[in-house]
């Protein structure tokens, strides 16, 4: 609480604002009108062609970043000084915890988590807020490492690679312990990951699933464009399955199938996806449109008769939860076509509110496409059912239930807004619990 006795909360992020985390701007947009004190801090500046416009402006404005990393060496070892002559026995433990799990994964980056957190609580008044990172690997790090030194309490959220591939079940689980709650976006997640807690941390699991504002995605009808318009939006990453959309596109040409496709997104398999859109001679078929700002995505949306992401688990075992993308093809009122990757089967009832195919299928997708289409009736019926399954989508009752949790807690005992527990390096025995 501040000297008002209101609940300021404190983000760590990564990169700030970025166009492919718009829900983390849409979560803290409407935290700010709902009318609560938020305050950003960025580990890195964003990319170019981050987002722009009236609906990110106050949100930047609210946003710090941290030094660039070949600048913040001093300052950094000064305020780790400076936490250690204050704050000796939080210090030791947090830095024995980085150390701890930097030599258990065998990676630097902990131990450069604890530096980024010693300077954050060096240069922020972290004592009257709530400590809430996105993702689970270093934003929630250095989260853990702040709110410990403030002291206060933190929670994270997590998504999908973070919590898959790029931080270990072992160093999630000691995150989790450590943290006041837990936010993921789906149940599968949940569900998944809880397997790997301690009973206690199961408990202060919780799904707050992604919010779109509704109101403003209304399913009106665009400028539909003849031949009728395929839309796919996603990063150009395998785990989107952009590959298997091409070989299905193929197919479609071969039969005649009258499309075009549009792909928005960039990333790094555009040369290959090039490559084999060239190979399949469907140059004439596919647009690779690159990175597109809300506007123009928008307007995609309404133009497209069907929206497909044939979402699939990747080499590494990335797999996406569920893409944004996928919801605002609902909000829109656009008929969708996907897999049942991580949490997609949880909005996306087959049959009702979409069609799911296998992945790594590209004669099923074929298939599928080519059956909506042709069918303006089966369009219609899965535009409205996929409108409907949004009930647990509204971004101001989500943003509400989060902001309730950094009040009250997991339990609304509103236990832990005054401290945060002792932090103590893991033992052996519970690593490997």
């Amino acid at each position: 609480m501040d000297r008002r006795g209101e609940l300021r909360v404190l983000y760590v992020v990564h990169r700030f604002p970025q166009l492919t985390e718009t829900f983390i701007l849409r979560e803290i947009n409407e935290l700010i009108r709902q009318g609560h004190a938020v305050e950003i801090w960025s580990l890195e500046r964003p990319p170019p062609g981050s987002p722009d416009g009236p609906d990110v402006s106050e949100a930047v404005a609210r946003t710090r970043y941290l030094p660039p990393r070949r600048h913040i060496g001093p300052s950094a070892i000064r305020a780790m000084i400076d936490a250690l002559r204050t704050r000796p026995a939080r210090t030791l433990s947090l830095f024995a915890f980085c150390l701890r799990w930097a030599l258990e994964e065998l990676d630097h980056r902990p131990l450069g988590s604890f530096a980024y957190g010693c300077w954050l609580w060096k240069h922020t008044d972290g004592t009257r807020a709530h400590v809430h990172a996105h993702f689970a690997s270093a934003p929630a790090t250095v989260a853990l490492v702040l709110a410990g030194l403030a002291p206060r309490p933190f929670s994270f959220t997590g998504h999908g690679h973070d919590v898959f591939v790029a931080t270990s079940p072992c160093f999630l689980r000691a995150k989790a312990a450590r943290a006041r709650f837990v936010v993921f976006a789906s149940e599968i997640v949940r569900a998944r990951i809880g397997e790997g807690l301690r009973e206690a941390d199961r408990a202060k699991t919780v799904v707050i699933r992604n919010g779109l504002d509704l109101d403003y995605m209304s399913p009106e009808v665009g400028d539909q464009v003849s031949p009728p318009a395929v839309l796919c939006v996603g990063r150009l990453i395998e785990k989107k399955g952009q590959e298997s959309l091409l070989r299905a596109c193929a197919i479609l040409k071969e039969r005649g199938v009258e499309f075009n496709c549009e792909i928005i997104g960039e990333g790094p398999l555009r040369r290959r996806l090039e490559e084999h859109m060239l190979a399949l001679g469907l140059a004439d078929r596919v647009d690779l449109l690159g990175t597109r700002f809300q506007p123009e995505v928008q307007a995609a949306f309404r133009r497209a008769s069907v929206f497909v992401l044939p979402c699939t688990r990747s080499a590494e075992g990335d797999e996406d939860i569920l893409p944004v993308a996928i919801l605002e093809a609902l909000a829109f009122g656009v008929p969708v076509v996907t897999t049942r990757i991580g949490g997609i089967p949880e909005v996306v009832h087959d049959g009702v509110s979409g069609l799911l195919v296998p992945s790594r299928d590209p004669v099923a997708l074929a298939n599928t496409l080519e059956r909506v289409l042709s069918d303006a009736g089966l369009r219609s019926s899965l535009a409205g059912g996929g409108r409907q399954a949004l009930d647990d989508y509204r971004l101001d009752s989500n943003v509400a239930q989060l902001w309730r949790l950094f009040r009250d807690g997991p339990h609304g005992d509103g236990v832990g807004n005054e401290s945060a527990p002792d932090l103590v390096a893991p033992s052996a025995a519970s690593r490997a619990s």
